[in-house]
């Protein structure tokens, strides 16, 4: 019987091929570099083009490499973006092409290579800015020629375009949004331009730099946090400081850094998470330390990295989130690791990279936010992963960005009833709720359509200038869809090939064609 898959266009575009074909609801695009050797693909060199997707921590902004996606522990409110609601104690693979992630509450967000925001999660607020209050399980676009996003809340969300605007959206309880009142909005709206850094707290305040260098502060200020004097709610933005180049916010309390290097802070000091020795509350910033490069502020601790890779911390200690081997709150900082180059803090969990690219946990981690595989707490930090550029953190759940080259057949999550199909040494598999091109480096690029769970592969061979296709249906046979006149093959119609596959060694088939370079190819369904 003739096969009938859905047979992918090619659009010529010399030196490229184009796969191109349509799935309701869904574009995107994907740029590869591989190498085909008859019907098996391997991957040479990898970038990926995101088109568009129908449908916390730290501020991250600048120019990025790209890497892969990866969440892990709690995952309710489908924080991960993986279709999914389930909690994971290991990396979960999210996406390709990630340049930047920021996770808060129960909500992420991550920008790609080409400035699309996307966000999944909770939603209650509106705070994915999709004109609902519906949460999210798969990553919807909010918007695009984005370049930071902040939502150290999931309630408000904050973001920067290209041309320094700043974007807001969500709960508007105490006038975060800086609109002026106090209605929550569903969709994104402009607050101010010429801004360079923005820091969203979980309990209601906004604030953002200039690029000036003046810092500004709006909403909830019941301790100080805004450090305007008062504990006066501020529904439209106030002017803090000069000379600032970066901010972070949390719950109640603020840290910023000014050109200089200094770190200053202000807010609520209960656990002695400004570092001044005290639990004393402060209404103005206060100095905290000298020669800082970076900061990262959590419901009730701080952790900041100064200039020579010094990785300190102060505050809340309970679960062990400072990981100095204790349970004690510190109120002075303590000296944490070296060569450290980033940092991210969440709930009573905090996070960072070496300068290596290993990247570190410790403290809570009843949902297995620290990726280690368990839910025990860690007093001191544990190893993750490697090859680590961005991380960020949420309330119980973590994001991270991986530079490694990835294989879903090793680090995916198996297909439930296509157990003939994954465990073939001929075809790989990997599936996630809303990719419905799987990429697999080794064995080609497979296919799950939306309305089913059939798996199909397709790759063009520029050798003989045709399309190879299977399915776990058809397989062992291999198909080649419209081939050249002169090809040898049994005849099953005048646009199919088939080669059949069950007696034949895979080392043998591959051989039967030489390794071509087909250079990129643009698949696009």
């Amino acid at each position: 019987m003739t096969p009938s898959p859905q047979v992918p266009t090619v659009i010529e575009d010399t030196p490229m091929k184009t796969l191109q074909t349509e799935v309701p609801g869904i574009r995107r695009r994907y740029t590869y570099n591989i190498r085909i050797r008859a019907w098996v693909t391997i991957l040479s060199a990898m970038s990926i083009v995101l088109g568009v997707l129908p449908g916390t921590t730290n501020t991250i902004r600048a120019a990025d490499p790209s890497g892969h996606l990866f969440a892990m522990g709690y995952n309710g409110f489908g924080q991960f973006g993986d279709g999914t609601i389930i909690n994971q104690p290991t990396a979960t693979w999210v996406d390709y092409d990630v340049a930047k992630i920021s996770a808060g509450g129960s909500s992420s967000f991550y920008i790609t290579s080409d400035g699309t925001l996307m966000g999944t999660g909770q939603n209650t607020k509106g705070s994915l800015g999709d004109g609902t209050t519906t949460d999210k399980e798969t990553p919807i676009v909010v918007d695009t020629g984005v370049t930071a996003v902040s939502n150290d809340s999931a309630s408000h969300t904050l973001y920067l375009k290209s041309d320094g605007t700043l974007m807001s959206m969500g709960g508007n309880t105490y006038g975060q949004l800086a609109d002026g009142t106090r209605v929550d909005r569903h969709i994104p709206i402009e607050i101010e331009t010429d801004v360079i850094s923005i820091a969203a707290s979980r309990t209601g305040n906004s604030l953002y730099v200039k690029s000036d260098g003046t810092l500004k502060g709006v909403g909830y200020n019941a301790h100080g946090n805004l450090g305007d004097g008062t504990t006066l709610i501020r529904y439209t933005p106030v002017d803090i400081d000069t000379d600032v180049v970066a901010v972070a916010a949390m719950y109640s309390h603020t840290l910023y850094i000014k050109s200089d290097g200094t770190l200053m802070g202000m807010g609520w000091n209960l656990r002695g998470q400004l570092g001044d020795g005290t639990t004393t509350d402060r209404h103005t910033p206060i100095v905290i330390d000298t020669n800082v490069i970076a900061a990262s502020a959590t419901t009730a601790n701080s952790l900041y990295i100064k200039s020579d890779g010094t990785l300190m911390g102060m505050g809340w200690n309970t679960y062990g989130q400072l990981g100095d081997g204790t349970t004690i709150d510190r109120h002075t900082p303590v000296e944490i690791d070296s060569d450290v180059v980033a940092i991210a803090t969440g709930h009573v969990h905090n996070l960072y990279i070496k300068s290596d690219g290993t990247l570190m946990a410790m403290g809570y981690n009843n949902y297995g936010q620290l990726g280690d595989g368990t839910t025990l707490k860690r007093l001191v930090p544990v190893v993750i992963d490697t090859d680590v550029f961005a991380v960020a953190a949420g309330s119980h759940h973590s994001l991270y960005l991986s530079s490694a080259p990835f294989d879903p057949l090793i680090r995916g999550t198996p297909v439930e009833g296509l157990e003939d199909w994954f465990l073939s040494d001929w075809f790989g598999y990997y599936a996630t709720a809303f990719a419905p091109w799987l990429f697999h480096s080794e064995h080609g690029f497979v296919y799950r359509a939306e309305e089913s769970t059939n798996l199909s592969t397709y790759f063009y061979d520029d050798a003989i200038g045709a399309w190879w296709w299977t399915n776990q249906d058809s397989y062992p046979e291999l198909y080649l869809f419209d081939p050249p006149a002169d090809l040898q093959g049994t005849d099953i119609g005048s646009e199919w090939l088939t080669y059949q596959l069950g007696s034949v060694d895979p080392r043998e088939f591959v051989d039967l064609r030489p390794p071509i370079d087909v250079g990129p190819l643009y698949f696009n369904p």
